[in-house]
């Protein structure tokens, strides 16, 4: 990638609503009605994509955050997944589209490093997603029963006890 990715500055939307969990990330799109669960380095990727950092900045600021080399072409495959799943501003932030899957994971999978992950988790109405819920406020608000709570479970009770345990949302 000659020079462009000196000058890219992607930049995550800013009516993304975000849900930091164990060990990954929730994103809700309020444009899409679109859930997201993202692992730690595609959550990080769209937290510090503000428009003012550049891929080069992205990939040293990775590596310092986790501890390992974070490639610029792995930033740039993240990037694509989170532009994919319509996350950022605007198109594709200025990354290879011929990027190899294959080729990347092959490569970067021997030395260990973090993937970036974007799943989509399902496309709730907007009244859903706006509401999901903790088990622990399932537990102890019976508003929650019916709710989505954040296990993918629907908040039921059965006698007075109320658990993330329904049918999946």
């Amino acid at each position: 990638m000659p020079g462009e990715a000196r000058h890219v500055k992607p930049s995550a939307r800013k009516d993304l609503v975000t849900l930091p969990l164990e060990g990954e990330t929730l994103v809700y799109d309020p444009r899409h009605h679109r859930v997201h669960s993202l692992n730690r380095l595609a959550a990080f990727l769209l937290e510090a994509a503000d428009g003012r950092q550049t891929l080069q900045d992205l990939a040293r600021r990775a590596s310092r955050r986790f501890g390992q080399e974070i490639s610029l072409e792995l930033v740039e495959f993240g990037l694509f997944e989170l532009h994919r799943a319509r996350l950022l501003e605007g198109g594709p932030p200025g990354v290879r589209r011929t990027l190899d899957r294959r080729r990347l994971v092959g490569r970067l999978s021997a030395v260990g490093l973090l993937w970036p992950v974007v799943t989509t988790l399902l496309s709730p109405i907007p009244l859903q997603a706006a509401t999901l819920v903790t088990p622990a406020q399932c537990a102890s608000n019976p508003g929650a029963v019916g709710l989505c709570c954040t296990t993918r479970r629907r908040c039921r009770q059965v006698g007075s006890v109320r658990r993330c345990n329904g049918t999946p949302c």
